[in-house]
């Protein structure tokens, strides 16, 4: 082991090296006391800090301990972290989709990793799927329902029954019901947003209203989209689909959401467009 002389000669060697001047010793490192823990309450400004925060549930005023986060704030981070993971590789169990009365179909991904992987698997049915759809759904329905895992399945489960509800009785209050209406729900496994456009093509409805597990993130791990598209086919992109976000408790609630959705969903079909087009 080397000694404190040594060890400055080889310091200097290593910076005469580099280009360095070294003139005379090296000097001590300054040794600074431990800077005063900030913490969540001694803002300079508390008034004004306490109004914001109950405007946002985002990560300011959480306090620090020199250069990192205190250990409240830390541990409040690594659970999120790990519920925000936890949402991505749940799976929703065979009683949920009997729940809904959906036919059940997959992507052509094999597993969640590949999911991951290859957003493009996600946004095609396979064989298999699309036969099955074929066989147990109605065709050329007026508004097809799609509920779809995505990037969180809790985000599903835990809004995707209260907005349907709320989504079918919005849809008699606005006259839009009778037969061949609704067509048979249906529920995607390893699902992408684009999957709607691919049912689109197979079972030819006028309107699909899909709900989506959004990615989740440090804030909620259950938010869930709402996506609307009219005339769905493989050759729709981005900019002919509408957009509910955000349905969760802590955002929009899901009743809300459904009975807006199906206000959204007779003027979507009253004007033949959705997206940009319909002009909202």
């Amino acid at each position: 082991m080397l000694n404190e002389s040594e060890l400055k000669a080889v310091v200097s060697e290593v910076l005469a090296g580099l280009g360095y001047r070294v003139e005379g010793p090296i000097p001590p490192a300054e040794t600074k006391a431990d800077e005063p823990r900030v913490t969540g309450t001694n803002w300079q400004n508390p008034e004004a800090m306490k109004e914001m925060l109950t405007t946002t549930p985002a990560r300011i005023g959480i306090g620090r301990a020199g250069a990192r986060y205190d250990t409240e704030a830390w541990l409040k981070f690594r659970m999120d972290h790990a519920a925000a993971r936890d949402a991505i590789f749940h799976e929703i169990g065979d009683e949920f989709v009997e729940k809904l009365g959906a036919v059940p179909v997959t992507t052509m991904t094999r597993d969640r990793h590949e999911y991951l992987l290859r957003p493009d698997l996600g946004r095609r049915l396979d064989e298999a799927s699309v036969a099955l759809l074929r066989e147990k759904c109605v065709g050329s329905a007026r508004v097809q329902i799609v509920v779809v895992d995505g990037l969180s399945g809790i985000a599903v489960e835990r809004n995707a029954m209260d907005f349907i509800r709320a989504f079918s009785d919005g849809l008699k209050l606005n006259g839009i019901a009778g037969a061949g209406t609704m067509g048979t729900p249906i529920f995607v496994r390893k699902g992408r947003v684009a999957i709607m456009d691919h049912i689109g093509e197979t079972l030819k409805p006028e309107l699909i209203v899909e709900l989506v597990g959004e990615r989740p993130g440090l804030v909620t791990d259950e938010s869930m989209s709402a996506y609307f598209c009219y005339g769905p086919n493989l050759k729709a992109i981005e900019s002919d689909r509408t957009l509910i976000s955000n349905i969760h408790r802590g955002g929009i609630p899901p009743v809300e959401a459904g009975a807006h959705a199906a206000n959204l969903a007779a003027k979507i079909l009253a004007a033949k467009v959705s997206g940009v087009k319909l002009g909202l």
